[in-house]
């Protein structure tokens, strides 16, 4: 997986950035991504299909776009088209993955100016960015950037997207939790019961060369020490054991014990939309609660109960 950022530092100089178009915003600073004199479009868009790196800014929640991307962005909407064009056509996961970066970067103006909140302001690149989750496999990252600053006009495609696939579609079900809807069906308010239940989770060793084996393996074997308390307050779904949970998430909680409610919140975003963060879109698990017990469940399930909702809602309103 590609990530925007690599995180090196988190106790250096954090400023607000200047929110000056063309500046990417990096820890103790800026740079001035202006590259001078438009290049011809046709010149830029093959440099997404070669060896790009995302440029390191030290915070995770600010993205490293790189110069490519900000001078393929000046050309706003025109620039829209070819990079659709790009994203179905290439078989190059690189140069999708920079299409839609690109595609980000057209939608906040090239503009950054904060750090946990930005303004997607262009209508355009956003039907572009959703017209691209029929991909599955680039959902998750397309999702962890709509986030960023969620339009309710979303909604209605999002559902569309699930209602016409047999995907999970893990990263919409978890994406839509970013949308502040009224009584979720997944992930709601945990009973007090489960703060006094308690689990030991291993240690995650994230300077492994793949991290994500290591936060996968810890994750099933917490639904492990879940199993083994025999709690009538708690069915983890069999599915789950497997099938594979990492999705995209920058948090983990490890090494140490904690309450089963504890661990459930930190491994699936919380519906408070003022604790929700773009950074942490979610892992292909969830859980709900149903006459005083907890289910825990796959995405699957999770996508299964989000239609559910969204039909009943139609029918009510």
């Amino acid at each position: 997986m590609l990530l925007p950022t690599t995180i090196r530092s988190q106790g250096g100089l954090d400023a607000a950035p200047s929110g000056r178009r063309d500046v990417l915003a990096v820890e103790g600073g800026e740079i001035n991504m202006s590259d001078g004199p438009k290049k011809p479009l046709n010149s830029l868009l093959p440099k997404l299909s070669e060896n790009w790196e995302f440029l390191e800014t030290g915070k995770a929640y600010w993205i490293g776009y790189t110069k490519d991307m900000f001078s393929i962005a000046a050309y706003g909407d025109s620039a829209v088209g070819p990079l659709l064009t790009l994203v179905d056509t290439t078989s190059v996961e690189r140069a999708r993955i920079g299409a839609i970066y690109t595609l980000h970067l057209i939608g906040i103006n090239r503009t950054i100016a904060g750090r946990f909140m930005e303004k997607f302001v262009d209508s355009n690149a956003r039907g572009a960015m959703l017209s691209l989750l029929k991909y599955p496999e680039l959902q998750s990252t397309i999702m962890s950037l709509l986030t960023r600053d969620p339009w309710r006009s979303d909604v209605p495609r999002l559902f569309e997207m699930m209602m016409s696939t047999d995907e999970s579609c893990w990263a919409i079900g978890c994406g839509l939790l970013h949308y502040n809807l009224a009584n979720p069906p997944v992930d709601q308010e945990l009973p007090e019961a489960l703060s006094h239940l308690y689990i030991s989770l291993k240690n995650a060793n994230f300077r492994a060369k793949d991290p994500t084996e290591n936060i996968e393996a810890q994750m099933h074997a917490a639904l492990d020490s879940i199993v083994a308390l025999k709690s009538d307050l708690i069915e983890v779904e069999q599915s789950l054991f497997e099938q594979k949970l990492y999705g995209y998430s920058w948090f983990n909680p490890t090494g140490r014990v904690v309450a089963v409610s504890e661990y459930l919140k930190t491994i699936t975003p919380e519906t408070d939309r003022f604790s929700l963060s773009y950074i942490n879109l979610g892992y292909r698990i969830h859980y709900y609660a149903q006459e005083g017990k907890v289910y825990i469940c796959s995405a699957a399930t999770a996508k299964r109960r989000w239609i559910a909702w969204w039909l009943a809602y139609n029918k009510k309103n």
